[in-house]
């Protein structure tokens, strides 16, 4: 892995994805651009596609624009209140 890549770098690489407009069109060079404030040089494709995280988060960016539809990122916490939600109501019907 990138050596100038960190984990802080990483979360803000992937949010960066996660944020990338649906009408611009999302390749490795144009992120490489981007990404020149975040961690103040220019990466390279392997170094980013190194790091399973953003590689995957880029190839579902990519996906979703591709497909036209808007994907929104749900946090942890509203998963699992959906899930004690739906677990609660069917208790109801016993």
């Amino acid at each position: 892995m990138a050596k100038h890549i960190n984990g802080y770098h990483e979360k803000n690489i992937i949010d960066i994805i996660n944020t990338w407009p649906i009408d611009n069109k999302l390749t490795w060079d144009a992120l490489c651009d981007r990404l020149i404030g975040v961690i103040e040089k220019r990466p390279s494709r392997q170094s980013l596609s190194s790091h399973v995280r953003i590689s995957e988060s880029f190839n579902a960016k990519k996906t979703t624009i591709k497909s036209g539809e808007i994907h929104t990122v749900k946090p942890a916490n509203l998963k699992i209140a959906s899930q004690r939600i739906k677990s609660l109501k069917q208790r109801m019907k016993i």
